[in-house]
Formats: structure tokens, C-alpha cells, sequence
């Protein structure tokens, strides 16, 4: 497809937040765009710690006027395709869908791709009006991206055409570790590097690793314990910061740095090159998040050889086996330290998960795989 006589139409969402839906359609762009012509269309968040506010909700509004303008513009064009990732809130599906399917009633012509995070839908009854409206926005487009076989498998359940349906795995954009760079990292010295790196939402499981690092000092660690939590607060209706979450946590990690061999360090988010110094330097990741589709986190700490120590929430076992993971179904505070420990004092253990876990990134997971697999959803759009 000649780029110069085809564009498309690239519609995914914006926060003030980075979530994974963002990150995902985002490295779509930065890998394809030498090869098609895209056209980015940003979908508005709302600030929630100010959706009471009149200014705010006009603010939104008026985005969203804008969104549907340019999605109504589309009706004119040429030699067009439509990308769009869409949410699965009833927020998304309204402000997204909506004016997708009232477009294809003018020009049911042009070929559009969804791309779906996340199967929250399966939680949803048949007969709802959300399960409905949902399925009526999957209706409209050609092709339909899932992360597994199992959303797949789910959405033929619901009536879906099973040949209009690909599964894509995620990737992230962290290079991955040479063999001779995964043996280095984890060479014996006397400091263990732990990492938690994520939103700070109660369902991430920060509180649980901060739990679990208070619990370290009783038990039998053979080595000093670095840990780096990383993230921004982000609390029920987003709100930014609250104070008594912040001293909170800053309480915890002083009364934590009074122990003779550990040290924690709270960092407010990381991006880009710092980011994957956190995953590199760090020996084990721990994520013990209780709700998940398939978190870019984990791609990224696989592609750093770092030894994991997370959940069974949602895709999280499709995407670690158990020789490449630890993967926990009792979060408790003591459990997780347990495990911890266990890695901690035992380095071929932790080798042995690196290693497996980096092989199946590169394999499964990698911006490799991913980059072919989107081109060849955007050639099968456009012929």
C-alpha cells in the first residue's frame, strides 16, 4: 500500500495519567510510522480530581465536541482506515463508539480496526445495555485486536465473527538483555535491587510490597535490600497526591530506613531512559496486582532480566509460566516476603527465572513480533 495515497486515521486515548492503552497504541506509531501514513487523533481524558468543576466539564466537553467533529470529517475522505482503540467504560464506549457507528451508517466503506485492553466485558451481564452497546461498537469493524486466545474465544461466545478476530500481545520498548548481560546483572554481591514500578492504585498492590519490605527485617536475608517504589498516587476518582496518602507512605519508608539493611527510595514516576535503568538495575520486580489484562510492567521487567514476583490476575499466567515467574494467588503481606526471601537468597533461582522469561519475550512478546504482527492487520484492512 502506497503510504502517499492511504492514511490512517489513528484514534486512541490520552490522560494525564500513562496507562497501558496509551503506551500500546503509542508504539504502534513509533513502529510503523516510516511505513504508513498515520494520522494521530488524541481521545480526551477528563481530570477527574476536577470533573466537578464547571470549567473542567467544559473543557472536556468541548474536546469531545472536537473528537466527534473530526470522526463526522472522515465521511469526505479517501483511501482511508480507521484505528481505535477503545475503552470498555461506559464513558469510552459513549464518546467513542457512538459517533463510530452513527459514521459507517454514511460510509459503511471504510475499513476499521478496534483494538481492545483488558476484558473487563466478561464481567458484564449478556442482557445490559453496556454488554449491548459494547458488541454493537465491536459490529462496525473489520478486524477486531485482542491480547489473548482466551478474549478471542470470549467474544466468539458473545456473536462475534471469529475470523474478523486477531490476537496481538503487548510489547514495550525496552531493549531487551543480551545472554552475557543477563549473567553480569546478577552476579553475587552483597545488595539485592527490589522494584515495584507502577500507577499507585490500591489494586496495583504498592501497599502489599510496602507491607512485605516491613516484614523483611525478621526474616533470614543473606544480603542488603535496595528497594524503589515508583509511581504516582493515583486514588479512588484519580485524585492526584492526598496528603494523608503521602504521609502515609513517606512515614513508612523513614520508619523502613531505619533498618540496618534496607533502604527504600520512592520515586514519582519514571519514563524513557530512566525507566529502564530502574528495570535494569533492578534483581527482582514485584507486582502483586489483583486486577489486570496483560501489564506492559512485567514485558518490561522480563526484557530487564529481572526475577518476578507477581499475581494470577487476568493474562498474567498466559504471560509467565511458572518456570519463568512467581506467581502468587495469596497476596498477603507475609506470603509475598516469603517469596521475596526465597529469591533473594537464592541466586540460581533467580537466574533460572530470568532467563526463561527473557527467552519467552523474545519470542512472544517482543517490538519485533509486535511490529509485524500490526502491519500485517493494516495491510489485511486495506485490501
Amino acid at each position: 500500500m502506497n503510504k502517499i495515497n492511504h492514511s490512517v486515521h489513528f484514534f486512541y486515548p490520552q490522560g494525564k495519567y500513562l496507562m497501558g492503552q496509551e503506551v500500546a497504541s503509542r508504539l504502534i506509531l513509533q513502529s510503523l510510522s516510516d511505513r504508513w501514513a498515520f494520522k494521530p487523533h488524541q481521545i480526551p481524558g477528563i481530570d477527574r480530581k476536577e470533573r466537578y468543576k464547571l470549567y473542567s466539564f467544559l473543557k472536556y466537553v468541548f474536546k469531545v465536541l472536537q473528537l466527534w467533529a473530526n470522526i463526522i470529517s472522515l465521511a469526505f475522505r479517501k483511501n482511508i482506515s480507521v484505528y481505535l482503540n477503545l475503552g470498555q467504560s461506559w464513558n469510552s464506549i459513549l464518546r467513542d463508539g457512538l459517533p463510530f457507528i452513527c459514521f459507517k451508517l454514511f460510509r459503511n466503506n471504510i475499513p476499521i480496526v478496534i483494538s481492545l485492553h483488558g476484558q473487563w466485558f466478561a464481567e458484564w451481564p449478556r442482557a445490559s445495555w453496556k454488554m449491548r452497546s459494547f458488541l454493537k461498537t465491536l459490529s462496525i469493524a473489520k478486524l477486531i485486536v485482542v491480547l489473548s486466545d482466551s478474549q478471542k474465544q470470549l467474544l466468539v461466545e458473545y456473536g462475534l465473527k471469529k475470523e474478523s478476530i486477531r490476537v496481538i500481545a503487548n510489547t514495550c520498548d525496552i531493549e531487551p538483555l543480551s545472554d552475557d548481560q543477563l549473567k553480569s546483572k546478577h552476579i553475587s554481591d552483597n545488595t539485592v535491587k527490589i522494584l515495584f514500578l507502577s500507577n499507585l492504585i490500591d489494586s496495583k498492590g504498592y501497599k502489599e510490597f510496602l507491607g512485605m519490605l516491613g516484614l523483611l527485617k525478621d526474616l533470614n536475608c543473606s544480603k542488603n535490600i535496595e528497594a524503589t517504589l515508583c509511581g504516582n498516587i493515583m486514588q479512588a476518582g484519580f485524585s492526584e497526591e492526598p496528603v494523608e496518602t503521602v504521609k502515609n507512605i513517606e512515614g513508612l519508608i523513614t520508619e523502613l530506613n531505619n533498618n540496618d539493611n534496607i533502604s527504600i527510595t520512592w520515586t514519582k514516576g519514571a519514563y524513557g531512559t530512566e525507566k529502564q535503568e530502574l528495570f535494569r538495575k533492578s534483581h527482582i520486580f514485584v507486582f502483586p496486582s489483583r486486577i489486570e489484562a496483560q501489564p506492559i510492567v512485567l514485558l518490561e521487567a522480563m526484557a530487564s532480566g529481572c526475577a518476578i514476583i507477581s499475581s494470577k490476575a487476568g493474562l498474567i499466567p498466559s504471560m509467565l509460566e511458572d518456570n519463568a515467574a512467581v506467581l502468587l494467588e495469596n497476596l498477603s503481606h507475609e506470603e509475598i516476603a516469603k517469596q521475596t526471601v526465597n529469591l533473594i537468597n537464592n541466586q540460581h533461582k533467580r537466574i533460572s527465572l530470568t532467563q526463561t522469561a527473557l527467552e519467552r519475550y523474545r519470542n512472544l512478546f517482543s517490538i519485533s513480533v509486535y511490529e509485524k504482527s500490526w502491519n500485517n492487520i493494516f495491510i489485511e484492512l486495506t485490501t
